[in-house]
Protein backbone atom coordinates (compact mmCIF):
# COMPACT_ATOMS: atom_id res chain seq x y z
CA UNK A 1 0.00 0.00 0.00
CA UNK A 2 1.05 3.44 -0.79
CA UNK A 3 0.80 6.48 1.33
CA UNK A 4 -1.87 7.88 -1.17
CA UNK A 5 -4.03 4.95 -0.85
CA UNK A 6 -3.29 4.98 2.84
CA UNK A 7 -4.37 8.59 2.99
CA UNK A 8 -7.32 7.81 0.71
CA UNK A 9 -8.67 5.10 3.32
CA UNK A 10 -8.38 7.63 5.93
CA UNK A 11 -10.74 9.96 4.30
CA UNK A 12 -13.30 7.55 3.47
CA UNK A 13 -13.14 5.60 6.43
CA UNK A 14 -13.79 9.81 7.82
CA UNK A 15 -16.62 10.08 5.28
CA UNK A 16 -18.38 7.00 6.54
CA UNK A 17 -18.12 4.78 3.44
CA UNK A 18 -18.06 1.30 3.30
CA UNK A 19 -15.07 0.28 1.10
CA UNK A 20 -12.40 -2.44 0.88
CA UNK A 21 -9.00 -2.21 -0.50
CA UNK A 22 -7.32 -4.42 -2.91
CA UNK A 23 -10.68 -5.70 -4.76
CA UNK A 24 -10.79 -8.28 -7.25
CA UNK A 25 -13.52 -8.51 -9.77
CA UNK A 26 -14.21 -11.77 -11.25
CA UNK A 27 -13.14 -12.20 -14.71
CA UNK A 28 -10.63 -8.72 -14.73
CA UNK A 29 -7.22 -9.88 -15.06
CA UNK A 30 -4.31 -10.47 -17.38
CA UNK A 31 -2.35 -13.41 -16.39
CA UNK A 32 -3.37 -13.03 -12.25
CA UNK A 33 -6.41 -11.16 -11.22
CA UNK A 34 -5.77 -7.15 -11.01
CA UNK A 35 -6.70 -5.49 -8.13
CA UNK A 36 -8.64 -1.88 -7.41
CA UNK A 37 -7.37 -0.31 -4.76
CA UNK A 38 -10.97 0.42 -3.20
CA UNK A 39 -14.03 -0.54 -3.88
CA UNK A 40 -17.28 0.89 -1.82
CA UNK A 41 -19.99 -0.56 -0.94
CA UNK A 42 -23.40 0.03 -0.11
CA UNK A 43 -25.86 -2.29 1.43
CA UNK A 44 -23.37 -5.00 0.58
CA UNK A 45 -23.26 -3.82 -3.19
CA UNK A 46 -20.26 -2.70 -4.85
CA UNK A 47 -21.09 0.78 -6.42
CA UNK A 48 -18.08 2.01 -7.46
CA UNK A 49 -14.14 1.53 -7.58
CA UNK A 50 -11.58 3.70 -7.20
CA UNK A 51 -7.73 3.81 -8.32
CA UNK A 52 -5.03 6.05 -6.82
CA UNK A 53 -2.38 6.71 -9.38
CA UNK A 54 1.18 8.01 -9.06
CA UNK A 55 3.26 9.10 -12.18
CA UNK A 56 4.44 5.42 -13.07
CA UNK A 57 1.02 5.26 -15.01
CA UNK A 58 1.54 7.83 -17.56
CA UNK A 59 5.22 7.55 -17.68
CA UNK A 60 8.45 5.29 -17.58
CA UNK A 61 9.86 5.60 -13.93
CA UNK A 62 12.83 3.67 -13.71
CA UNK A 63 12.40 2.58 -10.05
CA UNK A 64 8.57 0.71 -10.94
CA UNK A 65 9.28 -0.39 -14.58
CA UNK A 66 13.05 -0.72 -15.63
CA UNK A 67 12.44 -1.76 -18.99
CA UNK A 68 9.86 -0.47 -22.40
CA UNK A 69 7.94 -3.94 -21.85
CA UNK A 70 7.51 -3.18 -17.57
CA UNK A 71 5.87 -0.26 -18.63
CA UNK A 72 3.85 -0.83 -21.22
CA UNK A 73 2.08 -3.75 -19.07
CA UNK A 74 1.37 -1.12 -16.42
CA UNK A 75 -0.63 0.65 -19.24
CA UNK A 76 -2.37 -2.43 -20.47
CA UNK A 77 -3.22 -3.63 -16.75
CA UNK A 78 -4.65 0.13 -16.31
CA UNK A 79 -6.94 -0.30 -19.86
CA UNK A 80 -8.02 -3.79 -18.88
CA UNK A 81 -9.16 -2.04 -15.63
CA UNK A 82 -10.85 0.90 -17.17
CA UNK A 83 -12.94 -1.36 -19.98
CA UNK A 84 -13.87 -3.30 -17.32
CA UNK A 85 -15.88 -0.93 -15.47
CA UNK A 86 -17.15 0.49 -18.55
CA UNK A 87 -18.49 -2.87 -19.49
CA UNK A 88 -20.04 -3.05 -16.13
CA UNK A 89 -21.43 0.27 -15.76
CA UNK A 90 -19.17 0.57 -12.79
CA UNK A 91 -18.33 3.89 -12.23
CA UNK A 92 -14.69 4.27 -11.56
CA UNK A 93 -12.30 6.90 -10.24
CA UNK A 94 -8.86 7.58 -11.06
CA UNK A 95 -6.82 9.53 -8.32
CA UNK A 96 -3.63 11.16 -9.73
CA UNK A 97 -1.17 10.40 -6.87
CA UNK A 98 -0.79 14.48 -6.26
CA UNK A 99 -4.58 14.95 -5.70
CA UNK A 100 -4.81 13.40 -2.27
CA UNK A 101 -2.85 16.42 -1.11
CA UNK A 102 -5.93 18.10 -1.56
CA UNK A 103 -8.18 15.90 0.28
CA UNK A 104 -11.36 18.79 0.74
CA UNK A 105 -11.75 18.38 -3.44
CA UNK A 106 -11.71 14.63 -3.05
CA UNK A 107 -14.41 14.47 -0.47
CA UNK A 108 -16.50 17.11 -2.75
CA UNK A 109 -16.23 14.55 -5.39
CA UNK A 110 -17.54 11.85 -3.58
CA UNK A 111 -19.85 13.33 -1.95
CA UNK A 112 -21.30 14.79 -5.21
CA UNK A 113 -21.60 11.38 -6.59
CA UNK A 114 -23.15 9.64 -3.67
CA UNK A 115 -26.08 12.35 -3.88
CA UNK A 116 -26.09 11.41 -8.03
CA UNK A 117 -26.82 7.82 -6.57
CA UNK A 118 -29.54 9.51 -4.08
CA UNK A 119 -31.19 11.31 -6.22
CA UNK A 120 -31.56 8.55 -8.71
CA UNK A 121 -29.99 10.32 -11.99
CA UNK A 122 -29.94 7.74 -14.42
CA UNK A 123 -26.86 5.53 -14.91
CA UNK A 124 -27.07 6.87 -18.51
CA UNK A 125 -27.07 10.51 -17.69
CA UNK A 126 -23.27 9.80 -15.88
CA UNK A 127 -20.10 9.50 -16.93
CA UNK A 128 -18.40 6.30 -15.61
CA UNK A 129 -14.79 7.14 -15.75
CA UNK A 130 -13.58 10.12 -13.51
CA UNK A 131 -10.06 10.89 -13.39
CA UNK A 132 -8.73 13.38 -11.15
Amino acid sequence: MSKGEDYIASLLSRAGYKFAREVIIEGVKRKQPLRYDFGIYSNGELQSLIEVQGQQHYVQVKMFQPTRADFTRYQEHDRIKISACLARGLPLYIIWMLMWLIPAYFMQVLLLERSFRESQVPPSCRNKIHSY
